[in-house]
C-alpha cells in the first residue's frame, strides 16, 4: 500500500500529539484520559524493568494503568519535558526522549529522570 507523503506526515503529526497529550495525562495524574490515550490490547515492554520483581511486559491499558497508578502514588505529579521525538520510516512509529521532575514523599526528595520511549 503506498501512502503519500503528505498523508505519512499527517498520521506522523496525529501520533505526537497523541503522545503529548498521553504524557501530559500521565504527568498529571489523569488516569482515566491516560488510559483513554492507550489502545486495549496495547503492549508495554521493559528491556530493563525499573523494579525487580515487575513483569517485563505488560498486556492491555488497564494493566499499565493499574501498575502506574500504584507506582506512582508517592510521588507529586511529574512536569514532563520533551528534549525530542523522533520520526521513523512507518509512521506509525516514533521515538521520544523525554524527562520528568517529580518529588517523592516517602524520602523527602526531589526526582528525576530520562525517558526513550
Amino acid at each position: 500500500m503506498n501512502i503519500s507523503p503528505s498523508s505519512d506526515q499527517a498520521v506522523r503529526d496525529k501520533n505526537k500529539a497523541l503522545f503529548i497529550r498521553m504524557l501530559g495525562h500521565l504527568g498529571r495524574k489523569e488516569f482515566d484520559e491516560f488510559e483513554a490515550c492507550l489502545a486495549p490490547d496495547m503492549v508495554q515492554e521493559w528491556p530493563y524493568r525499573p523494579v525487580p520483581n515487575m513483569p517485563s511486559s505488560l498486556v492491555g491499558n488497564r494493566a499499565l494503568r493499574t501498575l502506574i497508578e500504584r507506582g506512582t502514588a508517592p510521588f507529586d505529579p511529574y512536569a514532563y519535558e520533551i528534549e525530542s521525538m523522533h520520526d521513523l520510516l512507518d509512521s506509525n512509529t516514533l521515538i521520544a526522549e523525554y524527562s520528568s521532575h517529580s518529588f517523592y514523599h516517602p524520602t523527602n526528595k526531589p526526582y528525576s529522570n530520562t525517558y526513550l520511549s
